[in-house]
């Protein structure tokens, strides 16, 4: 493995970038660790839903639907 990539995504994801030629590629557990990492909580793989998802993407796409907590309110000073 690359130094600074521990996971085999991230593994992969270093050749795909390399020269800014591709985006990020993800699978359910490198999204979960990053979506972790950003705060969220109750990460779920789902499935294809046609009343959310368009039918162009069903297959391919990773679906998940995740939780970011509210930030906290202002303190009144």
């Amino acid at each position: 493995m690359l130094l600074g990539a521990p996971r085999k995504m991230e593994h992969i994801n270093y050749h795909f970038r390399q020269d800014t030629q591709h985006r990020f590629v993800y699978d359910f557990e490198t999204l979960k660790y990053a979506l972790g990492r950003a705060g969220f909580s109750q990460i779920e793989r789902r499935g294809f839903d046609p009343l959310l998802d368009g039918q162009d993407r069903e297959l391919g796409t990773l679906y998940v639907n995740a939780v970011k907590p509210a930030a906290p309110a202002a303190r009144d000073q």
